[in-house]
């Protein structure tokens, strides 16, 4: 896949405790304000470090259960 992708990735209620859309290849994950199920005005700032951090420990729990 060649160029610039861009869209949005929101999740589903059934994706939440995964912070990963189903749908989404494995190996791939978004940690950004798309995930936000809507607008959550400003400052943002607070919601994208949340969201990431979140992002962040369930790929490092992923990943440790491949060990």
């Amino acid at each position: 896949m060649e160029g610039i992708w861009g869209g949005t990735v929101p999740l589903k209620k059934e994706d939440v405790p995964d912070m990963k859309p189903s749908w989404l290849p494995d190996g791939l994950w978004v940690a950004d304000l798309s995930l936000a199920p809507h607008s959550q005005g400003l400052p943002t700032i607070l919601l994208t470090a949340a969201l990431a951090l979140r992002v962040a420990r369930n790929i490092h729990r992923n990943f440790d259960d491949r060990i």
